[in-house]
């Protein structure tokens, strides 16, 4: 099979397992429909996320065990599913049937396809990990700009309960039909193997060869590089979340018209999305590791100046915030392959991918807890630009582990 149609499957599936991103548009609504705290409504972010993450180790051992295809489909059919049961929320009027439907049928579902899209591009794209990972990803971050106007078209002539239930159909189309064509390389003879004489890995990081080394979860879970890229993975991506459950909020805040605040969600998703190619290109120039210094640094520096930027320069900052947030997804992901190998990459990179729900309440909660006790949200992104900074420090301490510990 061509590899490029992999790729191509992956991103598609992408596209619908982003419907979070675009979150906020039902946050509005749903509270002044039910009459529903902020609190309650941005609980099935976080519980979305959370599931999400949690769900990624054990889907990354079903995913290396009985292969994609399966796990992807089975992920695919329980988001679609989520969102059709969700739209029942008018004869059961509560949060938590959301955080039920929408946070965990959705968010584990989410997990299951999300685990097969990254290890799958990073084996049949060895030569160029960051930007087959990049490709795939970039489809989540393009979500928003597709899902987030249907979804604000749909509230408005369907209700919330409708828009729930088409959105669930259509998720059902992108997720599971694309999931039928996922699967690993054939053989290590196969074009576009990891071991394909044709697919060479070639250098990464620091003009070093990718290490030989191919370790399972408990021998990753022995090493400090793994602890190091867990706290920074969960510091950067509660900064996204900062950003994504409070930046519309923040601009309307700012006495921006709410519909030009909630373009700055779109423009970070799309930001995250279209910088990843760039992002591709600096770490094969200067390696995976000097290309995060860069992003962590940058984005420490984007998250100080929101506070005491103009509105027109506030959406430059979202943009670039964005592309920082994007760069991640792709980095990290291929840097787990790099240091503990692609045998088990998908359980590997899923204990990584925990620290997403540590994110989901760090990130979201204290943006909140802010804003309750101060009543603005400057510091928030105050604490965000120190979070990036925690992070470039940690990052001056990451080696690539040279054996598989005993």
């Amino acid at each position: 099979m061509n590899r490029y149609v992999i790729l191509l499957a992956g991103f598609t599936m992408m596209l619908g397992l982003g419907i979070i991103t675009s979150w906020s548009v039902f946050v509005r609504p749903l509270m002044t429909e039910f009459g529903w705290s902020a609190t309650d409504v941005t609980l099935v972010f976080t519980v979305y996320y959370a599931t999400f993450a949690l769900t990624m180790p054990f889907a990354g051992h079903l995913q290396d065990r009985f292969g994609p295809r399966k796990v992807a489909v089975t992920g695919g059919l329980l988001v679609g599913s989520g969102f059709i049961l969700a739209s029942l929320i008018d004869t059961i009027p509560s949060p938590l049937w959301l955080y039920a439907t929408y946070g965990l049928i959705t968010g584990s579902g989410c997990g299951l396809a999300y685990s097969v899209s990254s290890p799958v591009a990073v084996k049949w794209f060895p030569e160029k990990q960051e930007f087959a990972v990049g490709i795939v990803v970039m489809g989540f971050g393009m979500s928003a700009l597709i899902f987030a106007p249907l979804e604000r078209y749909l509230i408005d002539h369907v209700g919330i309960s409708g828009a729930l239930l088409y959105i669930g159909f259509l998720l059902l189309l992108l997720t599971v039909v694309p999931s039928f064509i996922l699967r690993n390389p054939d053989s290590p003879d196969s074009p576009g193997s990891p071991d394909s004489p044709d697919n060479t890995v070639q250098t990464l990081t620091d003009g070093e060869s990718e290490t030989d080394t191919e370790m399972g979860p408990r021998e990753v879970i022995k090493t400090k590089q793994f602890y190091i890229l867990w706290m920074n993975f969960c510091l950067m991506i509660s900064i996204g979340f900062i950003v994504l459950s409070h930046i519309a909020a923040y601009a309307e805040l700012r006495g921006i018209s709410p519909y030009l605040a909630a373009l700055t969600s779109s423009i970070f998703g799309v930001s995250n999305a279209f910088g990843r190619p760039g992002i591709y290109l600096l770490s094969r120039k200067f390696g995976i590791e000097r290309t995060m210094l860069l992003v962590f640094a940058s984005q420490a520096v984007f998250m100080f100046l929101i506070p005491y930027s103009g509105n027109a320069a506030l959406f430059v900052l979202i943009a670039f915030a964005g592309i920082m947030y994007g760069a991640n997804l792709s980095l990290f992901p291929a840097l787990v392959a790099e240091y503990f190998g692609k045998t088990n990459l998908g359980a590997n990179y899923g204990l990584v991918f925990t620290a997403v729900a540590a994110a989901a309440l760090l990130g979201p909660l204290s943006g909140s807890i802010i804003f309750d006790v101060i009543g603005g949200y400057d510091r928030a992104f105050l604490l965000a630009a120190v979070m990036a900074g925690i992070a470039l420090f940690l990052e001056f301490f990451l080696r690539k582990p040279p054996v598989a510990p005993n």
